[in-house]
């Protein structure tokens, strides 16, 4: 990702279908994929929305986990500035950030870009699944 829309990102965006989810589940769900930095908002096993994120640059857990925290507007915590951030392992949160390049930078959670940050927040209920894989 370069920040530009050239000709060749056009035709690829033409080109492109909707991925399948890797893993089955039912109801609405997440899927992150730390090998390309992005997340899949799934439901009923279709993929509804894409959004490139940036994880942990010394490692984002990798497995199963479920929203069971999540704090609206901007919280402080003891490695910086979250927007609305929906936890869903201790200390590991899916959040907006102003800073989401296009490789791992954070601490460990999952940074979305703020503009999109509520709207995700809004979505993930407690209790929604949340896979994270390489």
């Amino acid at each position: 990702r370069d920040g530009v829309a050239g000709q060749e990102v056009w035709m690829r965006l033409f080109a492109a279908q909707t991925p399948a989810p890797r893993l089955s589940g039912e109801g609405f769900r997440v899927e992150v994929d730390l090998a390309r930095q992005v997340m899949f908002l799934i439901n009923e096993n279709q993929v509804v929305e894409i959004i490139h994120v940036s994880t942990g640059k010394a490692g984002t857990p990798t497995g199963q986990g479920k929203v069971w925290l999540k704090q609206r507007d901007w919280v402080e915590c003891s490695v910086g500035w979250m927007y609305f951030p929906s936890y869903f392992w201790p200390r590991i949160a899916i959040h907006g950030s102003s800073s989401v390049p296009p490789y791992p930078a954070s601490h460990g959670c999952v940074r979305t870009p703020v503009w999109i940050a509520e709207h995700v927040y809004d979505l993930l209920g407690y209790g929604t699944r949340v896979d994270v894989y390489y």
